[in-house]
């Protein structure tokens, strides 16, 4: 963790304690010196104080004068700071004492001699209380500084845990709690990208999807949240490219790795840095498994910054969980599609076999049948047009056929060659698409552009016993059927062609009963 520590989170955890920590010591050192030179001071001043006492008291003591001795010690002993004295005999009897023996002082012991004979010893007590107190002070005094070195040390590693780790993790749950917060893409993009930006502690983020090689520009947002119209349109303006002509986007995607690209960077787009005002970027690939699915930019826009370790890593980590968020997204896009496509499907497969197989049944007239078959047709496929046309078993061609949607034009040059599309259909059973796709093999005839028509499919009627024919959906709005909607056609073309063969049998059944009559 000290390792990532910033300069400043350095200079507050380890400088500035080093700091109070000399100056402590330094402090201590002076006192402790004072505090010797006192206590010398009052052990010399004893000492004064008892060879004084010496020469005064030494002569009363040869001639046995004891009252001149008595005066000798009270003058001393009203000396300031003198808290005891005692004049002892050459036996060690004390014979003049005054103050209390048992204060704690600074005691000097002096040999009393006259004409090199031991007459006995003088003992002066000075006050040390000072010296204690000095004593006392240093101890305190360093008690508090250490307590202050403590305490600021302490709060240095407080700082420093906050602003290191508890700060980049609570940024951290703020994305993962705004990534789980919505699956809409729409209202995800912007949280994440704001709470990447104010987590990385830069200005502004912005996110690139990538997909099948182009990128398209989905959000940006500023770490304060305000928005800059003229900015915003720029940036939608931008659309979707392939991810090689952005050389940041490509380099990033190659790599799977930051990439820091200062302000005149080639790898910026001059556009870009003109436009959106960058000074500096950040670039870290949105990667989910092997496949990168996007690109999220920090930048800042007031100065050319650097970007350190810490904020490469931190922007690594937000960058996986966006990811993550991103891709959960998608997939319950699809899911959602996947489920409503579903649910339409399932839908109209209950409208064909409720109200369309209904309606086909409802009658056995072959006419109104086919009516139905065509507005039905219409109906369920979404198409602009349909055409039945039915296959003449002694001729082996199409003769008949019958159209809803299309113009007269092109109805009077309909033609069903043989080994056409049609026949194609009728002898394989299975559906034939036709559109302008290269690698379709039946493209659209110059009269079906000409009609608007963009695409068209035809199925075969086959019903229980035969084969009747064939059954055309035309569109005019894209190019292409989806597999659902080719599965219900299917179905459709099923319930058609049964339905025809029943009102077939029912009018040839109709015809024999009145010959029979007839006979």
């Amino acid at each position: 963790m000290f390792s990532r520590l910033s300069v400043q989170g350095r200079f507050f955890l380890f400088v500035i304690p080093l700091l109070v920590g000399a100056l402590t010591l330094a402090t201590v050192a002076y006192m402790v010196k004072e505090v010797r030179v006192h206590g010398a001071e009052i052990h010399q001043r004893a000492q004064l104080l008892a060879q004084l006492l010496v020469q005064q008291v030494g002569p009363p003591l040869v001639t046995g004068d004891h009252r001149a001795a008595d005066s000798a010690v009270d003058l001393v002993s009203r000396e300031p700071g003198v808290v005891f004295i005692a004049v002892q005999d050459r036996s060690g009897r004390v014979v003049q004492e005054r103050g209390d023996s048992d204060l704690r002082a600074v005691r000097v012991s002096t040999l009393v001699e006259v004409g090199g004979e031991e007459l006995g010893r003088v003992v002066v007590g000075v006050d040390d209380s000072p010296v204690r107190e000095g004593r006392w002070r240093i101890i305190v005094f360093s008690s508090l500084l250490s307590l202050g070195v403590t305490i600021v040390l302490f709060i240095g590693i407080r700082v420093a845990l906050r602003r290191q780790v508890i700060e980049p993790l609570t940024r951290l749950l703020e994305i993962a709690q705004a990534a789980g917060s919505t699956l809409d893409l729409k209202k995800l993009l912007p949280l994440l990208a704001r709470k990447a930006a104010q987590a990385c502690r830069v200005d502004r983020c912005t996110i690139f999807l990538v997909k099948d090689g182009r990128a398209v520009p989905v959000i940006s947002q500023f770490a304060d949240g305000h928005r800059e119209e003229e900015m915003w349109r720029a940036f939608k303006a931008l659309g979707e490219c392939r991810v090689e002509e952005a050389p940041i986007l490509s380099v990033v995607c190659q790599r799977r790795q930051p990439l820091v690209a200062p302000a005149g960077s080639d790898l910026i787009p001059p556009a870009w840095r003109e436009t959106f005002g960058m000074k500096s970027l950040l670039s870290i690939p949105l990667v989910v498994g092997d496949e990168c699915i996007g690109v999220m930019h920090l930048d800042y826009t007031d100065l050319p910054r650097s970007f350190s370790q810490d904020q490469i890593h931190l922007a690594s980590t937000v960058a996986g969980q966006a990811a993550l968020a991103i891709d959960n997204s998608r997939l319950y896009e699809a899911a959602s599609a996947q489920a409503e496509a579903l649910s339409e499907k399932n839908k109209q497969l209950s409208f064909l076999n409720r109200q369309v197989a209904v309606a086909l049944t409802s009658s056995l007239s072959l006419n109104d049948v086919l009516n139905q078959i065509m507005s039905h047709g219409i109906s369920v496929s979404g198409a602009k047009a349909t055409c039945v046309a039915f296959y003449d078993e002694p001729s082996g061609r199409f003769k008949e056929w019958l159209t809803q949607g299309l113009s007269d034009h092109f109805v009077r040059n309909m033609a069903f060659r043989p080994g056409g599309l049609a026949d194609e259909t009728f002898t394989s059973r299975t559906y034939v698409l036709s559109n302008d796709h290269p690698e379709t093999k039946h493209k659209l005839s110059r009269l079906a552009r000409e009609e608007g028509i963009r695409a068209f499919i035809c199925l075969p009627l086959i019903g229980h016993e035969r084969r009747l024919g064939v059954i055309y959906f035309y569109r005019d709005d894209r190019d292409t059927f989806t597999p659902d909607e080719i599965e219900l056609l299917t179905t459709f073309a099923h319930l058609a062609a049964f339905a025809i063969e029943n009102a077939r049998l029912f009018a040839e059944r109709e015809a024999r009963a009145k010959e029979l009559e007839e006979a």
